[in-house]
């Protein structure tokens, strides 16, 4: 009866809380400047002769060779010049003046539902405000990397090729921050990450083995409610149906791996259930099907993500270093290498569990049934 009690309170206290926000709160977008123009130019200062139309210098720069000091920068640099080559040239064929004109600013969702406008009441305030900080954040990351020996380099070849303007200050500044607010939705869901995994473990840690359910299929299945009530958030700020659907997938999966059950069709009884108890075996193969399709998803995130389309792993790595002109595929092959090794470490190690769990781990769980059944 205590915990309806509390349940009741907690319903009452969130809507409480979504018409506060919706009365007296309008949320906004965050406005940060990640890169200014004058940021970007070796000497604020100094006056720059202006130089012809950037758009006709991006067009002319295709096929040309480019002559860059060698340094131990050198290749990587070519392969950032010419994916913000393609970036600006895209930009400028679908608008001739996209530098002059303020990018756009993030719509606002509306309200569908009235479920919709509860969530978007409650929730928004707490989106912008996290978004803020994480861009603040990528501000200072960026500002340190414009200090670094490897941004240095970058611009020296960067201005020889596109020209020492501020039109070429702009194109680079707006490059960055396009990028760098790419990434804004990545971080959070590191954080997101970082508390459900905190809150797994210390779940784990407080609870105790039940008849009928032991610690790894608790963990496990927090793992699959975790990730459906990801992507429950994931599909409410994208407006995505099919992501929607995976949640709703992750939470039948979770439900069946905290609550297995089986089910009969019997001639005299009709449709019968049956609530199963976890074997060790069992457990073993789902936490390596479960490890294993992480596994696969960060994999196929490293494949397919290029600088011109960053993958989210990229993304991590260039907020951590503040570098969003680079593509940091040193760092992604080391990943993939520590992945590979370590997959391959778990599937020796499922093999031994699944070997070594046998059905005596079951008759020692029922032991205590038993007991006090006679």
């Amino acid at each position: 009866m205590q915990k309806r009690f509390i349940a009741a309170y907690t319903i009452v206290a969130l809507v409480c809380l979504s018409f506060i926000s919706a009365y007296f709160v309008r949320p906004h977008p965050p406005s940060v400047v990640l890169v200014s123009d004058t940021q970007e130019l070796p000497d604020p200062k100094a006056h720059f002769v202006p130089q012809a139309g950037l758009a006709e210098r991006v067009s002319k720069s295709y096929g040309l060779a480019l002559v860059l000091v060698i340094s131990e920068f050198s290749q990587k640099n070519a392969v950032a010049l010419e994916a913000i080559r393609i970036w600006a040239h895209e930009n400028f064929e679908h608008d001739p003046l996209f530098l002059r004109s303020a990018p756009p600013k993030p719509q606002q969702r509306g309200s569908m539902s009235i479920i919709d406008a509860f969530c978007n009441s409650l929730l928004s305030p707490l989106s912008f405000c996290l978004e803020d900080g994480t861009l603040n954040f990528l501000k200072h990351q960026i500002a340190v990397f414009h200090q670094s020996k490897a941004y240095e380099s970058f611009r020296a070849d960067y201005f020889e090729t596109f020209g020492l303007d501020l039109e070429s200050a702009m194109m680079l500044a707006r490059y960055q921050s396009e990028r760098a607010r790419e990434a804004v939705p990545v971080i959070l869901s590191v954080w997101y990450w970082l508390i459900a995994l905190i809150l797994g473990i210390t779940l784990r840690i407080r609870t105790h083995s039940e008849v009928r359910s032991t610690r790894e299929q608790r963990t496990i299945a927090f793992f699959w409610f975790s990730l459906s009530v990801f992507y429950v958030i994931v599909s409410w700020f994208q407006n995505d149906v099919s992501v929607l659907v995976s949640s709703f997938v992750c939470a039948v999966v979770g439900f069946y791996l905290r609550r297995p059950i089986s089910v009969a069709f019997g001639e005299d009884k009709g449709l019968s259930f049956k609530l199963l108890v976890p074997d060790k075996r069992l457990t073993t193969v789902v936490l390596w099907v479960t490890v294993s399709l992480i596994a696969i998803q960060i994999l196929i995130w490293l494949h397919r993500g290029t600088l011109a389309e960053p993958d989210p792993v990229s993304l991590v790595i260039s907020s951590v270093y503040g570098d969003f002109v680079h593509d940091p595929s040193n760092a992604k092959r080391i990943i993939m290498r520590i992945i590979g090794a370590l997959w391959l470490l778990f599937c020796v190690w499922a093999a031994w569990a699944y070997a070594f769990g046998s059905s005596e781990n079951l008759d020692e769980g029922l032991a205590p049934l038993k007991d006090s059944l006679q």
